[in-house]
């Protein structure tokens, strides 16, 4: 059965063919091409050959072909975006559209491969049947390396949903885009045409969400670091930054990129927003004391797959954590209340099922805290005790700030080592 928890799925598309996918929906190949449709084509036409001869995926299908199938992938960041980044040079003129994967994977005759579909390699189950273990394994193989064989994981990475003939457009939740160029493309796009949908700016689906260091794993104990967007990572607890007096950052300053990670937070998960916003008022987030929420349980849903329509967060259990007491930009965080916090976020998890956890860099940026000198050696002693209450320990998804420089990870991929070595 698909999985009983909301997820996302994606379609690469040139923002040529935006216009008439928002009007028709997603179409496969050969619908595409019978409708006279197709303005622009990202895919490598060695690549549809291939697809096309697929003789493992037509045997599984009972003669049918790859082109017959919308396709969507479970992790955007894989060779095919690789390509249209640094092969093509298409970053520009590229659009990612979010789907209602919960949605799709429950359509009849969808397929769910365990890699690209252009391989012999690759296997092919019904959605329908396929079990949440099953799904859970082909995920973590998408976005992350499984395998010693750099080939073998470039394949995995390329997984796949694939829906017959096409998706109708009220599947499609988001626009997102890589660049604010082409965000404000597809606004005036968007605009002249009359049609209405969700523009996010968000560079984590085009290769900016990474580990540091040169693309390798940085990773001390059970605290692993890395750049980007924090709510990318796929783990069971989500921490988000706050104040505590109930205050996010407006749906329209998020948009533009200003609103920060709580302002992100409200703009994707209005109902979260509310819980953190009751919660405050009735004085259950206080500095040193975060707050975590088990989302399935507080939406008060008997399928998580109704969550669909409530939150673009991927989380089960959200983490409110006040770096200070209120929104105000000049009130900088105290070391001693960000340590106290995350001690009590350890007595949190210890009574839970979390296994794996992401987090901003907790008090740093406007709060002042120094990421190196400060935020870092804490993290990494007291997260590096977090496990549930089945005695695991837990894996942290630890986020540098935002504002770092690309010319700064090397120097600070350097003094991590240093910092894990004297905490050995």
């Amino acid at each position: 059965m698909p999985p009983r928890h909301p997820i996302k799925l994606y379609y690469l598309c040139p923002v040529e063919n935006l216009s008439s996918i928002l009007r028709h929906g997603i179409m496969s190949h050969n619908l595409v091409e019978e409708r006279g449709l197709r303005v622009s084509d990202l895919s490598d036409p060695s690549v549809q050959e291939k697809r096309a001869s697929n003789l493992s995926f037509q045997h599984f299908s009972s003669g049918k072909n790859l082109h017959e199938y919308v396709n969507l992938y479970i992790n955007p960041n894989g060779p095919m975006m690789a390509n249209i980044l640094f092969k093509q040079q298409r970053l520009d003129q590229t659009v990612i559209l979010a789907v209602d994967g919960t949605r799709a994977l429950a359509q009849k005759g969808a397929i769910v491969s365990n890699g690209n579909c252009a391989s012999s390699n690759t296997e092919f189950q019904w959605s329908a049947a396929i079990t949440d273990q099953e799904w859970a394994d082909i995920s973590r193989a998408c976005k992350s390396e499984t395998s010693t064989d750099p080939l073998e994981n470039r394949r995995k990475q390329a997984a796949e949903v694939l829906v017959p003939d096409i998706l109708s457009t009220d599947y499609i939740t988001a626009v997102c885009c890589g660049t604010e160029k082409i965000c404000a493309r597809v606004d005036e796009l968007l605009a002249s045409e009359e049609l209405s949908r969700h523009v996010i700016h968000d560079p984590n689906l085009f290769f900016k969400y990474n580990r540091l260091g040169s693309g390798e794993r940085l990773r001390v104990g059970m605290v692993g670091f890395y750049t980007g967007d924090c709510t990318s990572v796929n783990a069971d607890a989500l921490v988000i930054s706050t104040n505590t007096r109930g205050v996010m950052a407006a749906p329209e300053k998020a948009l533009s990129g200003k609103g920060g990670l709580a302002g992100l937070y409200r703009l994707r998960c209005p109902k979260g927003y509310q819980i953190f916003r009751d919660a405050c008022k009735n004085g259950l987030i206080t500095i040193c004391n975060p707050r975590m929420i088990d989302f399935y349980e507080e939406t008060c849903v008997s399928n998580p797959q109704s969550l669909a329509g409530i939150t673009d967060i991927p989380h089960r259990y959200h983490v409110f954590f006040p770096t200070k007491i209120s929104p105000s930009y000049s009130e900088k965080s105290n070391p001693e209340n960000i340590k106290a916090g995350l001690d009590r976020l350890g007595e949190l998890l210890a009574k839970s099922t979390v296994k794996t956890i992401t987090m901003p860099s907790l008090g740093c940026g406007l709060g002042g805290m120094d990421f190196i000198g400060e935020f870092a050696p804490m993290a990494i002693s007291i997260c590096n005790k977090y496990a549930n209450k089945d005695g695991r320990r837990i894996y942290t998804y630890l986020f540098a700030p935002q504002e770092l420089r690309s010319t700064e990870e090397a120097a600070l991929e350097v003094q991590l080592r240093q910092i894990g070595a004297r905490l050995k």
